[in-house]
């Protein structure tokens, strides 16, 4: 096998090519891709990494090197791209093989909380979850995920005082399926008390740039305690605890981070968390 990288992808049933005969009396050189077509690649994530093929006739042996590669992939652009494998032998005759690359977004979209996971409201006053919930996603805008917003269940009443409950699920333009995600909702009436319950007095968060080359700020009007940095997948890739409690404004160094999409959390000293995407482009 022969493949012009140290990587491979998960071996399958070898692909055959299609053979040209220039030459009738001598061999048709025979082409075998390694590896699966299509190939899913999730977008933006990882580059595509060629798996290898093999080739070979009776006469020229091992021509493994001499197989010739047509087409590009573009992991940073949602589309489906063909390679083709081109290999000819010393009489002329060829073989060809192709290989079917699919990138696109294949990590569904994530509901949580806008603010906290349990939210407080009046009696009385109108509910409605999609003022309560952020939704991320590398490559579906917000309105059509808040579109496809679907409520599982919900029994809310804000009439009644109590404790109540939300489920909802959304899916990104891909099809992705999101978490399911569950707020409660309390229902106070706070009509004879002098101290009312504003749920809405919660703090801002503001970063910027957005995009940013690397380095990136963060003003919040309360302190910062934890910032953390996940990529498209969900993976932790960055985590800072700042150490002084009064800390409202912090410059962090990003420039480790490959270019792309990523998701940036704060968490505030009064417990609150808020969570927004953040593109890194050199």
């Amino acid at each position: 096998m022969y493949a012009p990288t140290s990587s491979a992808s998960e071996m399958t049933t070898p692909l055959y090519g299609s053979g040209e005969a220039v030459c009738a009396t001598c061999p048709t050189p025979k082409l075998t891709l390694t590896g699966n077509t299509p190939v899913y690649l999730e977008v933006a994530v990882h580059p595509y990494v060629e798996s290898g093929w093999k080739a070979s006739d009776s006469l020229d042996g091992n021509m493994s090197t001499s197989v010739r590669v047509q087409g590009k992939v573009n992991h940073m652009r949602p589309g489906v791209y063909t390679l083709t494998y081109i290999v000819t032998s010393s009489c002329g005759n060829s073989d060809t093989a192709r290989r079917t690359v699919i990138v696109g977004d294949y990590t569904p979209p994530r509901i949580s909380a806008r603010y906290q996971d349990t939210v407080t409201i009046e009696k009385g006053d109108v509910y409605d979850v999609r003022e309560h919930i952020a939704i991320l996603d590398a490559w579906t805008d917000s309105t059509f995920l808040f579109d496809s917003l679907k409520i599982v269940s919900n029994d809310v009443n804000t009439s009644q005082p109590g404790i109540y409950s939300t489920t909802v699920v959304t899916k990104d333009s891909y099809e992705n399926v999101s978490n399911t995600y569950v707020l409660t909702v309390v229902v106070e009436d706070n009509s004879n008390s002098s101290v009312k319950t504003l749920s809405a007095n919660l703090p801002h968060v503001e970063v910027f740039p957005n995009p940013t080359s690397g380095i990136v700020s963060i003003r919040s009007d309360f302190p910062i305690r934890t910032t953390s940095v996940f990529n498209s997948l969900g993976k932790e890739v960055y985590r800072s605890t700042t150490n002084s409690s009064r800390t409202h404004l912090a410059v962090k160094n990003l420039d480790h981070l490959s270019d792309g999409l990523y998701f940036l959390k704060v968490e505030l000293v009064n417990g609150t968390t808020q969570t927004q995407q953040i593109r890194v482009l050199k």
